[in-house]
């Protein structure tokens, strides 16, 4: 066990002494208890942030080895079915096997992810990104190395991004489209109570396209309903509907076409009744943002897939029908159409300049939220000493919680030149807007 969690040599042979001294006088003890007794000794007299750090590389080599069982277990039966049913204790949430089952399944295919697991080179969460990416490509990504690395060098939330754009690379319009039907084919709503809250539940299962666009609709209907309950503007400090309520709220009313309050709600239709009493009157809008190549819209090239932003690649089906309604927006501008570069000219970016975000970040640089959730942050802040930019390169997409975390720790977004990803680092002076009136956090930007 020494050797398996790389105690610190000299506290080493202390520590063994004493489990040498009690092993004398003849205490039987469970060698797993003597092991753990060894680290608790072990991180007894460091400070916390060291104690920590070492935690976590026993906690890695001990996900290590578990991965080391359970991937023999795969590679010995060709599936993971005996391998779910040994991690199945009664104590352990489907999800948590099936994350432990995928990532066996990858290590079966690629032994040295154990090793880097081991080393801390990549963490757990890190690989359970390669593991569902290499069930989504035929084991592709659990042995392309190019891909393992720039895993290892991301963060897990931003990783996503990546391993979404790797399983892209590899599928064809004939993958999407048979995926997209066997959903369709699916589909369904059910309900029950759920044990775990005590709830009742309405659960609605079916193809990717209609659920992000149902979630769309939904979140922004509850943004709405912030704002009418205070937004940021709430003297209180406290909402009267917390998010998860907000977005109970307004999946009732788009569903009934109701009027909800923080109290309870009202039978009263929310929308005119000009359309045969089923609310045919304004309506939140959820922005619903595409991608494809010019040449894929002018039919040049066939084998082109589009791409509907939080949601991934789409049937040319779908895309059919969303061109039938859409407005089409370009991702060049020309010297008539709103301007993308606009310096310090205007504080706030446009509405074009927002569209342009969605496609380059798709989401929350940070977390990876949705875009509708997301707010335009300036890099260097507009009212900073630096006089930050309004231009698409000086901004980018941040979520309210992400925006806030950032300003409040007087921190500085940038893009890693190497990896193409999202990190932060310390404000400098001149980087740092000024305080808001009364609080002791930067004014957000």
């Amino acid at each position: 066990m020494a050797a398996l969690f790389d105690l610190n040599a000299q506290r080493d042979v202390h520590v063994g002494n004493r489990a040498a001294d009690r092993t004398e006088a003849g205490a039987a003890q469970d060698p797993i208890d003597a092991a753990f007794e060894l680290i608790r000794e072990h991180i007894g007299g460091l400070e916390p942030r060291a104690a920590l750090r070492r935690i976590r590389r026993y906690q890695a080599r001990l996900s290590a080895l578990e991965t080391t069982v359970v991937a023999a277990v795969t590679a010995k039966t060709g599936d993971d079915r005996a391998a779910k049913r040994m991690l199945d204790d009664g104590k352990t949430s489907r999800r948590t096997i099936s994350r432990s089952a995928k990532r066996a399944a990858a290590a079966s295919r690629n032994k040295t992810l154990v090793d880097k697991m081991a080393a801390g080179d990549l963490s757990e969460e890190q690989v359970d990104v390669i593991a569902d990416t290499s069930s989504k490509t035929d084991g592709a990504a659990a042995t392309d190395e190019d891909f393992i690395n720039k895993i290892s060098r991301t963060d897990p939330d931003q990783a996503k991004s990546i391993a979404d754009d790797y399983v892209a690379e590899r599928q064809t319009k004939h993958d999407i489209d048979t995926e997209h039907q066997r959903q369709r084919t699916l589909r369904r709503t059910a309900r029950y109570l759920s044990k775990k809250s005590g709830l009742d539940t309405l659960a609605i299962e079916g193809d990717g396209v209609a659920i992000q666009n149902m979630f769309d609709q939904i979140t922004a209907r509850a943004n709405e309903l912030y704002h009418a309950d205070g937004g940021r503007d709430l003297n209180t400090g406290q909402h009267p509907r917390t998010h998860a309520q907000r977005m109970f709220d307004a999946a009732h009313e788009l569903l009934c076409g109701i009027t909800t309050t923080p109290a309870g709600m009202s039978p009263t239709p929310r929308h005119d009744s000009d359309n045969h009493g089923r609310g045919g009157g304004t309506r939140s809008k959820a922005t619903i943002v595409v991608g494809l190549t010019l040449d894929q819209y002018l039919g040049i090239d066939p084998a082109a897939l589009a791409e509907q932003i939080g949601l991934g690649l789409i049937p040319d089906t779908v895309l059919a029908d969303y061109l039938e309604h859409a407005d089409i927006i370009g991702a060049l501008y020309d010297h008539n159409g709103s301007p993308l570069w606009i310096g310090r000219a205007k504080r706030h970016a446009t509405l074009m300049q927002r569209y342009a975000l969605i496609v380059r970040d798709k989401g929350c640089t940070q977390c990876g939220a949705p875009h509708a959730s997301c707010e335009v942050h300036h890099l260097t802040p507009w009212n900073a000493s630096a006089k930050g930019e309004t231009n698409l390169d000086q901004l980018a997409l941040l979520c309210g919680p992400c925006h806030r975390t950032l300003h409040n720790n007087n921190q500085t977004l940038f893009q890693d030149s190497t990896t193409g990803t999202w990190k932060t680092r310390p404000a400098t002076p001149q980087e740092t807007p000024p305080q808001r009136s009364g609080r002791n956090h930067p004014q957000r930007e």
